[in-house]
């Protein structure tokens, strides 16, 4: 803001026109530049079963001062997560989204990512969440383990007698 000697009202520096003689004070202020963005992708981690359907959640935080354009999502290992956001307001969130992959046989970890540009300078900003899909393996149950242990020393007696059977003849 600044004052004059003709006007001691603080004032914008762009509405005053000197006259002769005349003096103008201001002040300035620098106010520090931030900018930021957060991609939240959840459940962080899912347990399915092989041949079943991932499901999760995303939500885009622009976390800085400064307003963003062009906001994407690109997630490689979940292609319908991707999304256009386009803009967002400084401290704003998007629109939460549920997005899917189906018939996942194996498990995975992927990375989502979120990009925005600001307004003023056009500087790109962007920010990662990863996700966890677990198949549960195909372990043997534990109460099923002495039983396949039994058929396994059966299979070995078998053809040890068998074996031994043969040297008698």
């Amino acid at each position: 803001s600044c004052t004059s000697s003709d006007n001691p009202e603080p004032f914008s520096p762009s509405m005053f026109a000197l006259g002769a003689g005349e003096n103008v004070t201001c002040d300035f202020v620098n106010t520090e530049r931030v900018v930021g963005i957060a991609i939240e992708k959840s459940p962080d981690s899912q347990n399915i079963e092989a041949g079943g359907t991932a499901t999760f959640q995303i939500v885009v935080t622009n976390t800085g001062g400064i307003d963003l354009q062009n906001v994407t999502v690109n997630d490689p290992l979940a292609p319908d997560c991707d999304a256009v956001i386009g803009a967002l307001a400084a401290g704003a969130s998007s629109t939460p989204y549920d997005c899917f992959v189906a018939d996942v046989n194996f498990g995975f970890v992927n990375v989502a990512e979120a990009c925005g540009d600001t307004v003023d300078t056009s500087e790109t900003v962007c920010d990662t969440d990863t996700a966890s899909v677990i198949i549960p393996s195909t372990e043997i149950p534990v109460d099923n383990y002495w039983a396949l242990l039994m058929m396994i020393f059966g299979i070995i007696a078998i053809s040890i007698a068998h074996s031994y059977r043969r040297r008698l003849m």
